[in-house]
């Protein structure tokens, strides 16, 4: 007999895997680590602390896999200044604080 599925839980690229346009996979495994780690310290409940963490991470993630799937057409459609128009539509990812952000 299988133990409830809540007992199981699904952590870095097993959680959110992307393809490589951002380089950003072993990113969001440390900043899994950094949030984990916080939200158990957070709560004395495993069960909240885990669905806190994965509520913290889920949109995040998501969007990261997004990006990284559009990234796929951006960077073969470039023109001019490529890495300006690369940087340009990732700010967003490299400035998150994973030891800052609320939980």
């Amino acid at each position: 007999m299988r133990p409830p599925a809540s007992r199981y839980r699904r952590f870095d690229d097993a959680a959110h895997p992307m393809l490589p346009f951002m380089a950003q996979g072993s990113a969001m495994a440390i900043e899994d680590a950094a949030v984990l780690a916080r939200s158990i310290g957070a709560f004395d409940d495993l069960e909240l602390a885990l669905s806190r963490y994965q509520a913290v991470r889920r949109e995040r993630t998501a969007r990261v896999i997004l990006q990284s799937r559009a990234q796929t057409n951006l960077y073969q459609r470039l023109t001019g200044d490529k890495k300006r128009q690369r940087a340009a539509s990732t700010e967003w990812v490299y400035g998150f604080d994973a030891t800052s952000c609320a939980i």
